[in-house]
């Protein structure tokens, strides 16, 4: 573990002497590392110091004007949980060095027996073992949390994946009875070849919810990122749902995403989220209204934010979280979806170092939000720009990628004041 450029220095010590000596040990020598010293003479200036600005390492004399033994190391894990200390004592007493490991502290030194080369030592180790508790503190984090996701995607499975099982064995047990000729099968109105399909089905959608379950396990592992170009990304990925586009009868989708607006995220997954958000619009669309898709991209402070809209059928202000749950959906009476396809875009998403989330001041339609930090778009791995292929292609054709559906994908600046947002009604 490599030490920072600078490491700042916390020393409680009301003795002025000792407070000299430890600062001209410090600086004295090459310690291999910079230095920069804080020294606070009580208790209540140095967790002062510690909760406005964050110091590495913290020198502390167990006996000061306002504090003794423990209650120092309490108040300054109080005021910086994550800072190393380092207990000062006048002698070599056990019972006390004992006492201040078990309290949290990384190391101790004795003050009659202090020279530079043990000081400088004992900061540097104090330093890396701090950080490798924190490291594994947040790694113990991520397993029980991990560990409780599991239990609960078990759980959830487990559940659901019975329900198409059982059909299957009540269809196969009933197509048994019927080929066998058995009395009594209320069923003889169901040919076998229309009870074989039946169970097809069934066994279809088992199928389907194993695959979503390992595509979901999947996503533990943390991918290779680039930077990515927003308004490529939502191109290709309104492309390859064109298919559905054209049967759903889409009105038309509106791009206003700037150009050179870019992310940090993984090329397919990202595609993935998009197509998902494309294909709910299209699976929960409005049967009064003809589909319409709006989709913006802005920078806001850090992060890029990419909005997908609908005018579909909606989701009731309830079912806005829930529907990120493994295995809920909103329009429960409808059979196209398992439940898995929103969970799955925020785990990508959360991933990222990102979130998605339901606009809540939508009334009609739905308004999915994806939120990533912004990247610089000199680093940016660009996806291939189908703007100059749309351009070229006539109104009557429409462009080769999305022919049949109305596309735009205009920036706001491209359209002049005065022109909206740029949706076709």
């Amino acid at each position: 573990m490599s030490s920072p450029e600078v490491l700042h220095l916390l020393l409680l010590e009301d003795d002025e002497v000792d407070a000299d000596v430890i600062r001209r040990f410090i600086h004295s020598g090459s310690p291999g590392y910079a230095c920069e010293l804080t020294v606070v003479k009580s208790l209540q200036e140095a967790a002062e110091a510690a909760s406005t600005r964050h110091f590495d390492v913290a020198l502390v004399d167990l006996h000061v004007v306002d504090a003794r033994g423990m209650e120092i190391l309490d108040g300054l894990a109080e005021a910086d949980p994550d800072i190393a200390v380092v207990a000062q004592t006048g002698d070599d007493d056990w019972g006390t060095i004992e006492a201040v490991l078990e309290r949290g502290a990384q190391d101790y030194l004795v003050k009659s027996e202090l020279t530079p080369d043990a000081l400088r030592r004992t900061i540097r180790y104090a330093y890396a073992r701090q950080r490798a508790a924190l490291e594994l503190r947040e790694v113990n984090e991520r397993v029980r949390a991990s560990n409780h996701d599991l239990d609960e995607f078990a759980h959830v499975v487990a559940h659901d994946l019975r329900a198409p099982i059982r059909t299957a064995r009540l269809l196969a047990d009933r197509l048994i009875a019927v080929v066998r000729g058995d009395a009594g099968v209320a069923t003889q109105a169901i040919s076998e070849v229309e009870f074989a399909e039946l169970l097809d089905d069934s066994l279809e959608r088992v199928d389907r919810m194993i695959r979503s379950i390992l595509d979901y396990a999947s996503l533990r592992e943390s991918p290779d990122f680039v930077v990515v170009d927003v308004k490529s990304a939502v191109d290709l990925a309104a492309d390859a749902v064109r298919g559905d586009l054209e049967a759903a009868e889409c009105v038309g989708i509106t791009c206003d995403v700037p150009d050179r607006l870019c992310v940090t995220a993984h090329h397919q997954l990202l595609d993935r989220v998009l197509q998902n958000l494309f294909t709910n619009s299209i699976r929960y669309r409005s049967k009064v209204r003809p589909l319409e898709l709006d989709v913006v991209g802005t920078q806001v402070d850090s992060n890029v934010r990419l909005t997908v809209t609908d005018n579909g059928s909606g989701v009731t202000p309830e079912d806005r979280e829930r529907v990120f749950q493994l295995l809920e959906r909103a329009h429960s009476g409808r059979n196209e979806g398992l439940g898995f396809g929103l969970a799955i875009c925020r785990r990508i998403i959360n991933g990222f170092g990102g979130s998605i989330y339901m606009d809540p001041d939508v009334v009609v339609g739905t308004s999915m939000v994806i939120e990533l930090p912004v990247a610089h778009p000199q680093n940016a791995d660009f996806l291939p720009d189908l703007t100059d292929l749309v351009e070229e292609e006539s109104a009557d054709q429409g462009p080769p990628w999305l022919k049949g559906v109305d596309i735009d994908i205009r920036t706001a600046a491209d359209r002049g004041p005065g022109m909206g947002s740029g949706r076709i009604a």
